[in-house]
């Protein structure tokens, strides 16, 4: 039964992935021109040839790189100020104005900005990471505050070690939602990461190729480097949420023990 369901929807995916390359297919021919609209089969061909190169890779692995270490670097950040502002009231409400401002700022502020403060290179770096921090912070933060007491009073009389009740009790608790938080904001760290790339044009950078593509009227390979985009986009988030899987069965599953 589970076997037929995955192949039900396999292809159900299949499918629609080829509906809509047909009507990319009949969009690009009704425009007929290449500037405007490649199909499908100019855009891919482009793409297996920039794959050839090595140059491509590096390009990909150092777009990689940045917007990774925005992200890691906002998790560990916003997960820090998240135990901070749940457990003071206080700081909570010195430091909650600085989260709206990041949320409510627009991400071309913040390039423009960052633009001249910092050196090209790291403007993804910390464009990623202002993505991301609002959104592990908030998810964090509810989640230790949404921690049952019951259960942590019952760890208490029972002597438990700190790091049984951290391990059993208050990891599980937080863990749905900052798996929540992480995953939505990957494929937001990805997509800020790349526009910022864009503007600053960093050497070695999937965003500057496509402005590159842009400004020589390459549009084949804009939609190229585009495909890359989503496709890296799509297995990034596809294996972080393995990832987080994984880890939240491994806490879920865990025991209480002294």
């Amino acid at each position: 039964m589970k076997n037929s369901i995955i192949r039900n929807n396999i292809f159900k995916n299949i499918f629609i992935a080829i509906f809509w390359l047909l009507v990319w297919q009949a969009a690009a021919w009704l425009v007929n021109s290449t500037v405007i609209l490649p199909s499908p089969i100019e855009t891919f061909s482009t793409l297996l040839q920039l794959i050839i190169h090595a140059e491509f890779w590096k390009t990909v692995f150092f777009t990689l790189l940045r917007i990774c270490a925005g992200f890691l670097l906002a998790i560990f950040i916003g997960s820090v100020l998240a135990v901070i502002t749940a457990k003071s009231r206080f700081c909570q409400q010195l430091l909650s104005p600085l989260l709206h401002i990041i949320k409510a700022t627009p991400v071309a502020s913040f390039i423009i900005i960052t633009l001249i403060w910092l050196p090209n290179n790291t403007i993804p770096v910390w464009i990623s990471f202002l993505m991301v921090l609002p959104i592990i912070w908030a998810n964090v933060e509810k989640g230790i505050l949404n921690i049952n007491n019951e259960f942590l009073e019952m760890a208490l009389t029972f002597r438990l070690t700190k790091e049984t009740i951290a391990k059993n009790i208050i990891i599980p608790s937080v863990m749905p939602y900052f798996m929540a938080g992480a995953v939505t904001s990957m494929g937001m760290a990805w997509k800020a990461g790349v526009a910022a790339e864009v503007l600053c044009t960093p050497r070695l950078a999937i965003g500057s190729e496509l402005n590159n593509s842009r400004v020589y009227l390459e549009v084949p390979e804009l939609f190229a480097w585009t495909a890359m985009v989503i496709i890296m986009s799509i297995l990034l988030e596809n294996a972080f949420v393995r990832i987080m899987k994984k880890a939240g069965k491994k806490y879920n599953a865990a025991e209480v023990r002294k």
